[in-house]
């Protein structure tokens, strides 16, 4: 299967099991902010194993799952632990879910991440980061963003 046909055959599934439900926000928790979850009214979990051809988070902490629900007023995907490079997958694979949260709806997007080198910050201060950064020369990295990049608008533009 090829990337589109791993994105929609996901999208797919988790529209299937949506309950009638139309999320219109996407939210990644990250470390620390896993518990965010817990005030997700009436939710729906889909664990991310259930998911065709979908990444399984590895990371120590993070659940691997898609909690549904009511937030705020909103109704919300949120994703319980996130896919990360280090864990080995290609880049196509980390970026999946965010792709599968515009291909069932979401408009709005927040991602919460554990920042490092931020000078004089006290515990609980929140930054919005306009920009990132990756000051790790990894040519495969580099590579693999490369090639994002390159089919990050035929992927908005086609279906399988």
């Amino acid at each position: 299967m090829n990337t589109l046909e791993t994105i929609y055959s996901a999208s797919q599934y988790v529209q299937s099991r949506l309950e009638g439900r139309h999320p219109e926000v996407g939210i990644v928790l990250g470390s620390g902010l896993g518990k965010l979850s817990d005030h997700i009214q009436d939710p729906l979990v889909i664990p991310y194993r259930d998911i065709p051809g979908f990444p399984v988070s590895t990371a120590i902490g993070h659940k691997g799952n898609f909690i549904i629900g009511q937030l705020g007023g909103k109704c919300v995907i949120a994703m319980q632990g996130r896919i990360h490079y280090y864990e080995g997958y290609p880049m196509e694979m980390v970026v999946l879910p965010i792709r599968l949260m515009k291909v069932i709806g979401i408009r709005k997007e927040f991602t919460h991440f554990a920042a490092m080198h931020i000078i004089n910050s006290q515990k609980g201060t929140f930054y919005i980061a306009d920009t990132l950064v990756n000051e790790n020369p990894d040519t495969e990295a580099l590579v693999d963003i490369a090639k994002l990049a390159a089919t990050s608008v035929r992927f908005f533009n086609e279906k399988p």
